[in-house]
């Protein structure tokens, strides 16, 4: 109950303070925004209100993104939504001949789900019809190629999804084909550990001793407590590094995310990529198996929101390209 009370004064407070404010409204799902907020903005905070539906019209798309921020500026008519979906990074690409011929939005990650997830070149090919005159291996390496270039260009998140044994392979694949910065998730939160315990007098030992305590017994471990103080006091150490990346960062060896329990943390980075404070573009490369419908690290879910925000790298885009990086080599 006392929570409940906490989180009802936190929702009178808000919306307070956007009746009193001449600049702030609030959203439906109770964020503080600009008024005036630009459509391109109010489009990419909104992505997950569009993620789910076989098709959207121009005017379900403009609704559910003013149901979200009523006093956002208004999304514009197409072509101009068009531009404005790609640039978000939505999966939703426009068909004419969808919705009965009258055109309408589709994702193109739905139609391309089961190309993506397939082991063979032979049922990759029966699928559909519709891909008899294009090789069905090609439209998966294009749609990938075609994920992975946007965010580039675009300074966008992703969390890129790869089977475990073959993780070392896509970081070589991706560091030859895009202009990275790779980046040890583990190594950097270790480095900052330590920097704050060498700071703060904190003997290595201490962290050591308390990373080796049983997970049943880590709530009641008071070692653990204490390693959890001091990887929460390395964080901010590690936000600020990652922000100052002279490019586009690949994210690898995130496991300690998932053993101190800090995957929030992706939710934060996710926000704060591509603009001030955050980084210049970020991918994390997260190994897991292809039993999984969303990318989880550990067995644990990774913060993503919609299905933009994440992709699987497929082994048909890895053989597509290996034989390049053999070459370089």
């Amino acid at each position: 109950m006392p929570s409940q009370r906490r989180a009802l004064a936190g929702n009178r407070l808000l919306q307070l303070a956007a009746a009193t404010s001449r600049d702030a409204a609030l959203s439906s799902r109770l964020e503080l925004y600009p008024r005036g907020m630009a459509a391109g903005r109010a489009l990419k905070l909104a992505l997950g209100a569009l993620s789910g539906a076989k098709e959207l019209t121009p005017e379900q798309v403009r609704e559910r993104v003013a149901g979200r921020y009523p006093e956002a500026e208004p999304l514009p008519a197409r072509p101009d939504l068009d531009a404005l979906l790609d640039e978000a990074g939505s999966e939703l690409r426009w068909r004419p001949d969808a919705a009965g011929g009258k055109g309408a939005y589709v994702s193109s990650l739905r139609e391309f789900t089961t190309v993506l997830s397939a082991t063979s070149l032979t049922r990759l090919s029966s699928i559909s019809r519709r891909f008899e005159e294009v090789p069905a291996h090609k439209v998966a390496v294009d749609e990938v190629e075609r994920r992975l270039r946007h965010s580039v260009d675009h300074q966008g998140f992703l969390a890129l999804v790869v089977s475990p044994a073959r993780v070392a392979l896509a970081e070589q694949i991706l560091v030859s084909r895009f202009p990275l910065t790779v980046i040890s998730f583990d190594g950097l939160l270790i480095r900052h550990m330590k920097a704050f315990t060498t700071e703060k007098r904190v003997d290595w030992r201490m962290v050591l001793r308390a990373d080796a305590v049983p997970a049943a017994e880590r709530n009641a471990s008071r070692d653990w407590g204490n390693l959890q103080r001091v990887v929460r006091s390395a964080l901010p150490g590690v936000k600020a590094e990652l922000a100052a990346s002279p490019g586009h960062v690949l994210l690898a060896n995130p496991g300690l995310l998932a053993r101190y329990g800090q995957l929030d943390l992706l939710g934060e980075l996710m926000q704060s990529t591509g603009r001030p404070g955050g980084p210049p573009g970020l991918w994390i490369l997260i190994p897991s198996d292809a039993q999984q419908q969303r990318p989880t690290l550990d067995g644990q879910p990774v913060p993503v929101f919609t299905n933009a925000q994440w992709t699987r790298i497929p082994d048909l885009w890895l053989a597509a390209h290996q034989p390049k990086v053999a070459q370089a080599s």
